[in-house]
């Protein structure tokens, strides 16, 4: 599922959809903004929890992109693990960490 945020401000998908399981959430946002689009997120997860039923939605993150991680916060998620050395960014490998929201932290 993708979902394009106003006039192409950004891009909201959830892939690798298991209905009545889970997705994983990915979001850009071009002008590198991302205070002030909570609602928008928020929204977009609660259609998608009732239109694939999903159980929860999950987002994986590079351990540099410090700005996204607190996003995934501010809108329930929990960190849950991490996966080292799993990114490749700029010749160097870096982790990465798992976040988890649940259905009924968001409905």
């Amino acid at each position: 599922m993708i979902f394009e945020v106003g006039d192409l401000d950004g891009m909201v998908s959830v892939s690798d959809i298991v209905p009545k399981l889970h997705g994983n959430i990915h979001f850009i946002f071009f002008d590198r903004k991302l205070r002030g689009k909570e609602q928008v997120l928020t929204g977009i997860m609660k259609h998608v929890f009732e239109a694939v039923g999903l159980r929860r939605i999950n987002g994986v993150i590079p351990a540099d992109r410090v700005t996204g991680m607190s996003m995934l916060r501010r809108i329930g998620f929990t960190r849950e693990g991490k996966m080292r050395f799993a990114h490749l960014m700029n010749g160097k490998y870096i982790d990465q960490y798992i976040y988890g929201i649940l259905r009924e932290e968001v409905l």
